[in-house]
């Protein structure tokens, strides 16, 4: 009888072992690009985030797109809450996402904010203050913080420089990063897929977010 119960045991394990290894066979290892519904999703996706870290819990192939910037969304805000007239809004728009679009290395890029508010410097605290109040995002003064500079190279540089994203603090297992964009959620989870962090965001001025990552990566100044 214990022999018999061994074999048993033994077949079991073995059907299990098989089982799991025809699981990863026909989906997660030889189909990294597997999407819920089975379908092949390419691997040449561009302007495409793939998570490939199972330790991070977040699912083996998880692609987040990253082409949106949520720039559409900021310059709608701005134009329902009069804070700009349309056409001024529409040509900072369209300046932004020629300068956003086919940033490479240690490129930084462009803020709508910062186009708009250029020559008109008192402005951007009533934007800022209209933001607050829609996100319910907090407020950091970057410009006075003492940023911990090791934090930021966690990061890709196209989620840093790219997306102007400056974590400038980490508290236990939270990390807090800087945006001048809330309206960038592509970006901000992309963000959480890349560290094994909560991610608390602050709203920043866009000057001083690019001030802050130029000093963190040694950059030269904007002319």
């Amino acid at each position: 009888m214990l022999g018999e119960i061994e074999s048993r045991l033994q077949a079991s394990g073995k059907a299990i072992v098989d089982k799991d290894q025809s699981k990863q066979t026909s989906g997660l290892v030889s189909s990294p690009f597997t999407r819920s519904d089975g379908s092949l999703i390419s691997p040449n996706v561009e302007g495409a985030l793939i998570d490939v870290d199972p330790s991070r819990g977040k699912g083996f192939g998880r692609i987040t797109n990253l082409h949106e910037r949520g720039d559409d969304h900021l310059a709608k805000f701005l134009i329902v809450q009069q804070l700009f007239g349309e056409e001024e809004v529409n040509a900072a728009l369209e300046l932004v996402k020629n300068a956003n679009k086919d940033l490479t290395g240690q490129a930084m890029a462009a803020s709508i904010l910062e186009e708009l508010c250029k020559d008109k410097p008192a402005q951007l605290d009533t934007i800022l203050s209209a933001l607050i109040d829609r996100t319910k995002f907090a407020y950091v003064p970057l410009e006075y913080y003492d940023t911990d500079r090791q934090i930021a190279p966690m990061l890709p540089e196209y989620l840093t420089l790219g997306r102007l994203f400056a974590p400038f603090d980490l508290v236990s297992r939270t990390m807090m990063v800087a945006c001048c964009n809330p309206f960038d959620s592509a970006g901000r989870d992309a963000v959480q897929q890349s560290v094994d962090y909560t991610v608390s965001w602050y709203l920043a001025r866009p000057l001083a977010i690019v001030k802050t990552l130029q000093s963190i990566y040694r950059l030269d100044s904007r002319a």
